[in-house]
């Protein structure tokens, strides 16, 4: 776009012209021309292309009410019920203690320095700039109602109130938003703003606080960045991941849009370093750009097909998804693309599983051309592998994310082919209109997938073949053979020339309207009035609603269905000829009056066209709605006869929305097909400019109310969700296009945390059948809460400025999750316009699940994930302090469940059980309920499968996706991954799968383990006498002590020659002479066995020595390598062997001393014990160092002297080819009396 015209353009709309608007339209895609033409075709009104065009353009908020004075009183009232019926759950946490553990994160995180150089002091300094800023949103819609004097009190008093409440709300820790709100709302004011009394401040003091903020930080917690496949969208898209990551925005990108490595470069004709090269690029800006208060947060999908058709088409792969797979084979956590995480977007989950069943290849395409194609087994493998080991990549399943993707089928379509003949008659909101005679007109027709009227444009596709369909009501239609019409039994398409004997379905189905329509006070008259009361002295007919609504009341009391007819009977017969005659004059629906067989006057409602009118205007206000349904299924007209007509000229309509209408009675299709959906990078651009969605999150503590009724949680997602769309309003966004989709689509996550806890409270075990129920129900409420405050609020401040092209508005009884709303509560409000294109979003919770704690509950989880552990350990900076200290931390409900149920013992020593041996070692001890105690569970106890049922059942009714991690045992093979992954690709819900396999990164949070034992024996070597308690008897002595729930550990790397040992096997091969009978020379054989056992002369094992809290040695791990294999066997044993000596209390140099004295079969020390032995003395010795700083030092030097160090014959070699002792390190320079020894510690191999 030219810049004049765009400057022109902006002019317009009265927009400033702020160079960065300018900047990015001027280098992205956008054809304002383009965009017009195409929102005209879709038939949307001038103000409302002009809505998206300003949004486009200058991607600002608008704070324009429909009605400021109903939006006061709607506001006003809504608020004060919100606080009055929250009031309760408030007191109760309102004046809770903040946790040390909180304390910490707040003051290393969350306290704002203001303009005038003053800082938050504390955690209700940060919850007052919160509110107050959230609250200057309403304060801009207001502002000019406030001008007005009637109204200045009533405003004013309004705004204290929604500051107020926000404030209660966030004090009692219920609701909080994401962390970027909390370190960056309010920025650029001054502090004494803040400090003002609520009751003192006024309405220039909000407007104040909402103009001055800086706008260079974000409120956002996360971000999808768009991507070309050009240098210049690639240094764009690096430049805005920048950016966003110093403003502390995560950053999600899809690398599967750029060429594959090797791909010529059609500029330079050069070869294309390929995607995953770009993918590293994007994470080394991340780690040069640290997030100031965050670690570097980015999600990377690759090796996924991004063709126009990804929708549609069969699994397929982007050339690079094996290196992309493989692109964190060596991350131990935090060296390779450490600042994201990865996963393989799949196009179609079916697809990928039938192609693994069945062991087909998948193809691997882009740009439209199939580069190879891969084992799906083998590809599947890789995946799986790679995970096992690292945790990445997981899977994104874009088919179910796409599938009530809002916003999906946002693409052009074409319609073809002919339809109607001239005289068939199409409903409009004039009634019925011979379609030929609206040729070229837009007129508004019937919808009833909508059940509403929209405009469609009527126009005469030529002169074309038809058929006269007769029914057996005697009507007829003129078609085209192929139009499409409803079976109304099968509810599908069938083509006109196939309907022969089929009933086609009459639209009054899909006509019955809900109570919401009526008059709910006359619906109560006629589901009261008596028998003996004379209807026509109560029935008020001054209007059509009132009648009908009396009418629906009063059928739904009295009329029952029965053979294909609507009856009442009555001992007033005099109502029933009232009731005939009020059918007759009002609605003109024909009923008659007979006797029956007990010579009863009865009320029959006989023809199908006049049940067909009666379910249209009056219906029922029950479930005999169902029924009626049913019987105008039975009662459509049936095709009788087909014939061939002549060639005649036929007309269509064309509609953006449903693309079904009613012509001649009948629910028809128009004649082009439903659109496809598919996505087109420069097709969205070209139309929206460049866009980076957002996502705005605030979470509920459902712990807090886990023994509330879900009303709670109705309410408060209500509020959260109207917190959230007023930050959108604060405009903080970083990059244009980040503000132009947030505005777009007004996107907003309300989420949960706390689950955990919630199901305890319930007595209720994580991932048992009634979890998911309790699961299903808080997804639900909080997705009808939010949809409420949505659709309630586009009465006001309008709808999402897209929402004319998404499929709320084009696809009847859309809802935006997978799962089928059976209860129905939701789907009736998507009936309505709404203010945002999403509403829940269940998020990782980490850090604001902690901010939320409250003492009295503790640890109650982080969002939707179970418990970590029971008890474990905590390092706390204390406030005010310059000191670390560490504090042993237990789970405050288990802890109180303890209390209860061992009142006569101290709790500490029951703790510090429960630390070193587990909860299943204090159940049994105490003897202690097990079904009771088995709510507590903690995430290493639950099975992969329970972990994803979980999942599942709060991803059914979420409007965006679910944040959850399968956890599995170190001890989990890589099939176990493969069935976690199939699962997931087989499920209707799940959206994305990420696992973590215990221990598969050296650098990771949780560090945990589940083995427990139910005794405890400790030996004293010294006089052999067994220490012990009152449980352990003599015939226990053997037992060892159990192993903690954590250990700490020390790890060594070793790369060893065994000169003597490859000796030992070559003397061997060569006295093998039978070998020599099949033809191989000697040295031959020599050389193909050496080569099969891999005898080379560097070999590498891993050491590691675990320890208790005190630094007591408790167990070994040898872990051998591809190069070490034939060691594998021996070095298990020892490992085992050195663990259980050690956790009976073994002295460890005894341990030591003993393995220095191994021999071979040749009466030699074993080299490969010795080198054991000195490798766990030295890490013994440097786990004896009390400080932790002092022995990172030491670890350090180690690390970096013997880096290139190989272990030979008992000594180390070291990169020059000298000696070194493996005690001290130290040079050795030459043997002393036929002995290595070392002159510095005294060491002597020969001792």
């Amino acid at each position: 776009m030219e810049i004049m015209d765009l400057i022109d353009e902006l002019r317009n709309y009265n927009a400033e012209l702020d160079t960065r608007i300018i900047s990015d339209l001027i280098d992205s895609k956008f054809d304002i021309s383009y965009l017009r033409n195409y929102l005209r075709s879709k038939q949307l009104t001038d103000s409302e292309i002009d809505n998206i065009v300003r949004t486009i353009l200058y991607p600002r908020p608008v704070f324009n009410l429909s009605n400021p004075i109903d939006y006061l009183s709607y506001s006003n009232n809504m608020i004060n019920t919100l606080r009055t019926k929250l009031l309760y759950i408030i007191s109760k946490y309102y004046n809770s203690e903040i946790p040390d553990q909180t304390q910490m994160i707040i003051n290393s995180r969350y306290l704002l320095k203001y303009s005038d150089g003053q800082s938050d002091t504390g955690f209700e300094d940060i919850i007052t700039r919160v509110a107050r800023t959230i609250t200057s949103v309403e304060a801009k819609y207001l502002y000019n109602l406030y001008s007005d004097d009637e109204y200045k009190l009533d405003v004013i008093a309004y705004l204290h109130n929604f500051e107020l409440l926000l404030f209660q709300l966030l004090k009692a820790r219920l609701i909080m938003p994401n962390s970027p709100v909390l370190f960056n709302i309010g920025v650029n004011n001054p502090k004494s703003i803040f400090e003002k009394d609520i009751n003192d401040v006024t309405i220039d003091d909000y407007i104040s606080i909402y103009n001055n903020l800086d706008r260079r930080f974000c409120l956002s917690a996360c971000s999808v960045l768009s991507l070309g496949d050009s240098m210049e969208d690639i240094n764009k898209t690096d430049s805005e991941i920048a950016l966003l990551s110093k403003a502390t925005v995560g950053v999600g990108v899809n690398i599967s849009v750029l060429r594959p490595n090797g791909a010529i470069v059609r500029s330079n004709g050069a070869l294309s370093s390929g995607s995953v090269s770009f993918g590293k690029k994007f994470n080394q800006t991340l780690e040069v750009v640290k997030q100031s208060r965050r670690r570097g947060a980015g999600m990377m999908v690759g090796g996924m097909y991004v063709g126009t058709d990804f929708l549609q088409h069969e699994i397929a792969f982007h050339p690079d998804i094996s290196e992309f797979i493989h692109s964190k084979e060596f991350n131990k956590g935090d060296n390779v693309l450490n600042n994201f995480n990865i996963s393989v977007g799949i196009n179609n989950s079916n697809s990928f599983v039938n192609a693994i069943e069945n062991n087909e290849k998948i193809p691997l395409i882009f740009d439209g051309v199939e580069y190879d194609k891969v084992d799906a087994n083998e590809i599947f493998n890789e995946i799986a592998a790679l995970a096992w080991k690292t945790g990445d990549p997981g899977l994104l399943l874009f088919d179910k994310i796409n599938k009530n993707n809002p916003i999906v089928d946002e693409i052009p379509y074409l319609s073809t082919n002919p339809c109607f003949g001239y005289n068939e008659e199409i409903l409009t909101d004039n009634g019925y209109i011979k379609i030929g005679e609206l040729d070229g007109q837009i007129v508004n027709v019937w919808a009833p997938l909508l059940n509403t009227y929209v405009p469609a444009k009527i126009f005469k596709t030529g002169e074309k073949p038809t058929i006269t369909l007769t029914f057996n009501n005697k009507l007829k239609m003129v078609i085209t053979p192929d139009h499409k019409l409803m079976d109304a039994d099968t509810f599908e398409w069938i083509e006109a020339k196939d309907a022969l004997g089929h009933k086609i379905l009459h639209y009054s189905y899909y006509d019955i309207k809900s109570n919401s329509e009526y008059s709910k006070f006359y619906i109560d008259v006629g589901l009261n009035i008596s028998d003996n009361t004379n209807v026509l002295d109560i029935i008020d007919v001054s209007t059509y609603n009132n009648i009908v609504s009396f009418l629906r009341g009063y059928f739904s009391n009295n009329a029952r269905i029965e053979s294909n007819k609507i009856v009442i009977t009555s001992n007033n017969s005099k109502n029933l000829y009232n009731i005939n005659k009020i059918l007759y004059t009002y609605c003109g629906i024909v009923s008659d009056v007979v006797l029956d067989e007990n010579n009863k006057e009865s009320l029959l409602i006989l023809d199908p066209q006049n049940i067909f009118k009666f379910a249209s205007e009056i219906g029922f206000a029950d479930n005999k709605n169902d029924i009626l349904k049913k019987l105008i299924i039975d009662i459509s007209p049936k095709v009788i006869n087909i014939t061939t007509s002549e060639i005649l000229p036929v007309y269509d309509f064309t509609m953006n929305t449903s693309h079904v209408g009613v012509v001649n009675d009948l629910v028809c299709h128009n004649c082009g097909e439903q659109p496809l959906a598919a996505t087109y990078t420069e097709e969205i651009e070209k139309k929206y400019g460049r866009l980076t969605g957002m996502c705005n999150l605030m979470s509920i503590d459902v712990s807090k109310i886990a023994n509330d009724s879900l009303d709670i949680l109705f309410d408060l997602a209500y509020i959260a969700a109207w917190y959230l769309d007023d930050i959108i309003d604060l405009n903080m966004f970083p990059i244009v296009s980040a503000s132009r989709a947030a505005l777009l689509t007004r996107n907003i996550g309300v989420g949960i945390t706390g689950v955990a806890g919630y199901f305890i409270l319930n007595g209720v075990r994580y991932g048992s059948d009634k979890s998911l129920e309790i699961a299903e129900n808080l997804i639900y409420t909080l997705e009808y809460g939010s949809t409420k405050f949505s659709t309630d609020m586009a009465k006001y401040k309008g709808v999402f400025p897209l929402y004319k092209l998404s499929q709320y508005a084009t696809k009847y009884g859309f809802n935006p999750f997978l799962a089928n709303d059976e209860k129905g509560y939701i789907t009736e409000l998507n009936k309505y316009p709404r203010r945002n294109i999403a509403t829940t979003s269940l998020a990782p919770e980490g850090t604001r699940s902690r901010v939320m704690e409250v003492p009295e509950l503790g640890d109650t989880g982080t969002g939707i994930e179970p418990l970590y552990a029971l008890k474990y350990k905590r390092y706390i900076t204390l406030p005010n302090e310059n000191k670390r200290v560490e504090t042993n931390y237990v789970v405050k409900l288990l802890e109180n469940e303890l209390v209860n149920d061992i009142a006569d013992v101290d709790i500490n020593k029951v703790l510090l059980d429960l630390d070193l041996y587990g909860i299943q070692y204090i159940i049994d001890k105490y003897d202690l309920d097990s079904e009771k105690y088995s709510i507590f569970c903690t995430s290493m106890d639950l099975s992969p499968i329970e972990h994803l049922r979980v999942q599942e059942s709060f991803q059914k009714y979420n409007s965006s996706s679910t944040s959850k991690t399968i956890n599995m045992p170190n001890s989990s093979t890589i099939d176990a991954v493969k069935d976690v992954f199939l699962y997931a690709l087989k499920s209707p819900y799940i959206k994305g799968v990420t696992i973590y396999r215990d221990g598969s990164l050296e650098s990771q949070v949780l560090k945990t383990d589940t083995k427990e034992s139910n005794k405890i024996a400790v030996f004293n070597l010294d006089n052999n006498d067994l220490i012990s308690n009152n449980d352990i008897t003599a015939d226990k002595l053997n037992v060892p002590i159990p192993r903690p729930n954590i250990i700490y550990s020390l790890k060594e790397t070793v790369t060893f020659i065994d000169n003597e040992y490859k000796n030992q096997i070559l003397n061997i091969i060569e006295n093998v002479y039978d070998l020599a009978d099949n033809g191989y020379e000697l040295s031959e054989i020599i050389s193909i066995v050496t080569n099969d056992l891999k005898l080379t002369e560097e070999k590498k094992m891993h050491i590691e020595l675990g320890f208790t809290k005190d630094r007591l040695p408790f167990e070994v791990f040898i872990r051998t390598t591809e190069s070490s294999k034939e060691y594998t066997t021996i070095s298990n044993a020892i490992g085992r062997l050195i663990s259980i000596a050690l956790r009976s209390r073994v002295d460890f140099n005894s341990i030591i001393a003993q393995l220095r004295k191994v021999k071979t079969f040749y009466n030699q020390y074993f080299q490969p014990t010795i080198m054991i032995a000195d490798v766990l003395s030295e890490l013994y010795s440097i786990a004896q160092i009390e400080s932790e700083s002092n022995r990172n030092i030491v670890i350090d030097d180690i690390n970096k002297q013997t880096k290139d160090w190989k272990y030979n014959a008992g000594v180390y070699i070291d990169e020059n080819g000298k000696m070194r002792c493996p005690s001290c390190k130290s040079v050795i320079e030459r043997p002393i009396n036929g002995c290595i020894e070392c002159k510095v510690c005294g060491w002597a191999k020969c001792e």
